[in-house]
């Protein structure tokens, strides 16, 4: 009766320790979520503002991703050709504004992903807010290594005709 007892508490305590490593990765994604994932309601003025000053350390740079209105995207540039950077970038920024419906309040997201969340996985990135663009970096011959060798740079600046607008960047 003993040994039957001895496997009973070895099974409630691996049952309790995997109920606490599932509790500590969902509490660890949340952290994750609220401190890289923030969505803000804004005026128009607002938003124009919080887009320019993004745009302004990037004063006469091309984006390196190029789209129309029909959600195509291109390359600017080869990235084989673009120089090396002596600063690595540490994360990528995308804030993204949803289009505008005729209210003065419209909601502004910022998202940053730091440069090791990019390099796991596929490297499949979406860009434009859900809106039409969807830039797969693979079929772009982009790489996350490719982007933090060219440094810090503005990747995207893209924006609707129905006011939707993005930008994402290297920094």
């Amino acid at each position: 009766m003993p040994k039957a007892r001895t496997w009973l508490w070895i099974i409630v305590g691996v049952a309790g320790v995997l109920f606490l490593c599932v509790v500590g990765v969902v509490g660890a994604g949340y952290y994750f979520f609220k401190t890289h994932i923030q969505q803000a309601t804004v005026t128009n003025a607002v938003a124009t503002d919080t887009f320019n000053q993004a745009l302004a350390r990037f004063k006469d740079q091309t984006p390196l991703i190029h789209a129309d209105d029909n959600g195509h995207v291109d390359i600017s540039a080869r990235i084989d050709a673009l120089p090396t950077s002596p600063v690595k970038p540490t994360d990528l920024y995308v804030l993204a504004l949803e289009r505008d419906r005729g209210e003065n309040d419209r909601p502004l997201v910022r998202v940053s992903l730091p440069f090791w969340l990019l390099k796991l996985g596929r490297r499949k990135m979406q860009l434009g807010g859900g809106q039409d663009i969807d830039a797969d970096l693979e079929r772009l011959n982009i790489t996350a290594d490719d982007l933090e060798r060219i440094g810090p740079r503005l990747i995207l600046n893209y924006t609707r005709s129905d006011g939707t607008r993005v930008i994402v960047w290297t920094q």
